[in-house]
């Protein structure tokens, strides 16, 4: 997987697709602390267990979210095996927290593992 991940960013490089920019110039002033505490109780909630919460506003994050199409790409799907263990399915986009943890319950339970059929020579017969 690492390797393949090198060819990609190898040939994004070459179509100079790698580096993103101009970044924006922030907007908007300070961060909103007392939403971001919401949310983290939210999410806490959610969890079951307590949880922390970082907020990125480099400008390539502030790039990315405030590209156009931010809500079509960043529900695209995980990019390797390793971001569906690490990351879930897809990120959480907006605060719906309620709402995006009922989805993912749905999305876990519709393909959850079906238990395997019982082997003939494991079913004892009476008599």
């Amino acid at each position: 997987m690492i390797h393949l991940v090198g060819l990609a960013e190898e040939y994004l490089k070459r179509l100079d697709a790698w580096e993103l920019g101009p970044f924006p110039e922030r907007q908007g002033g300070d961060l909103d602390f007392l939403g971001l505490a919401r949310l983290r109780r939210e999410i806490s909630k959610a969890a079951g267990f307590p949880m922390l919460l970082a907020a990125r506003s480099n400008p390539r994050s502030l790039a990315f979210a405030s590209r156009p199409d931010a809500a079509s790409i960043s529900q695209q799907g995980p990019a390797t095996p390793d971001h569906v263990i690490r990351t879930k399915r897809l990120p959480l986009l907006g605060r719906d927290v309620e709402g995006y943890a009922r989805e993912y319950r749905e999305y876990f339970a519709a393909h959850a593992p079906v238990p395997a059929p019982l082997k003939r020579s494991s079913i004892r017969r009476r008599g």
